[in-house]
């Protein structure tokens, strides 16, 4: 086609519609007649040329892949291309160019078929595995031709995984178990469990739901935060930790606050207090991590005390309260068919106050005081490391 311009070309070859193809003929008198045929999932196109031509060359543009020579054409882990024609016929793997953008070039793999006159027909045939996938033996032969780049490929995942879990900070666990008061201490004893007071929601409640339920909401409150903040280091601690790191020079950079508060330290609380209840016993498990050893431990028996201190003191100021009301009540009730009961419901209230001053424990007994390993165990690594053993050849 001669030019007739920098972007364009004259005498442009003419065209039309076959039943299943095409034929285009140019100025010379060539023509090319092509016809797309289907059986199954073999699909072939037919070229028929005739004119007078010397030899003829096909190109096809193929994916990228590792295509090699065949006896009866190309192969390559995505299938097979056989070629066939009339005439002897000389295939040729080559590199050519495609442009996806204007002004970009890349190489593209081109299969070439180049045939001399008198040939007429050139078959060009492909096998597509549509919905059934890629055959067993092709499947195989991809994977071992690209088995150093999947090796090298599995060997960055498993070693950019490592690095991730071996660059975590290591925290010390802090635990104790405990099991609620009511159940096994003082406060159902033979001595005074008929009490009402003592039964389903009266001052000591002996169901496990009670008054150990409020210790374990006290533990993630508001005010375990505020005797944290106030008795213990971690604020210093959160506002190391919120200075360090990509976060604090972004904060520094903003203006933030850097300096730690109590929300901060609920936040904190919240996030790493875990209280693991036992599926076969009535015991809870009380967890706390923290990379520093010491510091783990004496938060946790702060939380426990506190809690443990503050359902003892709400029950001793209820029951004081109460006792007052009853005695009052009682120096001016005249009728002594009314002072009777009011006498029994202070007996029942004096020996509530009672069991409060002599058992150790009102709302969660120690089973194991707190302790902390000598070694970090947060987080596993040898567990980690076997799951990215396992999950990274799946991925």
């Amino acid at each position: 086609m001669p030019r007739a311009g920098r972007f364009l070309r004259a005498r442009w070859c003419r065209g039309g519609l076959l039943a299943d193809g095409a034929w285009v003929r140019d100025r010379h008198g060539n023509r090319q007649d092509r016809r797309v045929l289907g059986q199954g999932r073999r699909w072939s196109v037919l070229d028929e040329v005739s004119g007078p031509f010397r030899r003829v060359t096909l190109r096809w543009r193929l994916a990228p892949a590792a295509w090699e020579r065949i006896p009866q054409g190309v192969a390559s882990p995505l299938g097979r291309i056989a070629v066939s024609a009339d005439v002897p016929l000389d295939i040729v793997l080559a590199s050519g160019w495609e442009a996806p953008r204007y002004g970009e070039l890349r190489p593209v793999p081109v299969l070439e078929l180049r045939a001399r006159a008198p040939v007429s027909r050139i078959l060009t045939s492909r096998e597509v595995t549509l919905d059934q996938g890629m055959p067993l033996p092709e499947l195989l032969r991809a994977l071992w031709l690209w088995r150093w780049r999947i090796l090298a490929t599995w060997f960055l995942l498993l070693a950019a995984g490592i690095a991730l879990v071996l660059s975590w900070q290591r925290q010390y666990v802090a635990e104790a178990v405990v099991t609620p008061a009511e159940t096994t201490g003082l406060a159902v004893s033979t001595l005074i469990q008929a009490n009402a007071v003592l039964q389903a929601g009266g001052l000591l409640d002996n169901r496990s739901g009670g008054n150990f339920a409020v210790y374990l909401a006290l533990l993630r409150s508001p005010e375990a935060a505020a005797m944290l903040m106030r008795d213990t280091a971690l604020p210093a601690w959160l506002t190391q930790q919120r200075a360090s790191g990509p976060m604090g020079l972004l904060r520094q950079w903003l203006g933030l606050r850097i300096e730690s508060d109590a929300d901060d330290l609920q936040t904190w609380l919240e996030r790493n207090f875990a209280v693991t209840q036992s599926l076969q016993t009535v015991t809870v498990t009380l967890d706390l991590p923290h990379p520093d050893r010491a510091m783990a431990l004496d938060a946790l028996a702060r939380l426990h005390a506190f809690a443990e201190g503050k359902v003892r003191a709400d029950l001793a100021g209820l029951t004081r309260n109460r006792i007052a009301q009853l005695e009052e009540r009682l120096g001016r009730e005249p009728d002594v068919f009314t002072r009777t009961p009011l006498y029994d419901l202070l007996a029942q209230h004096q020996r509530a106050g009672l069991a409060l001053l002599t058992d150790e424990a009102v709302a969660a007994r120690l089973v194991s005081a707190p302790s902390v390993p000598l070694a970090p165990t947060l987080p596993n690594r040898p567990l980690l490391i076997a799951l990215l053993l396992v999950s990274v050849p799946l991925a």
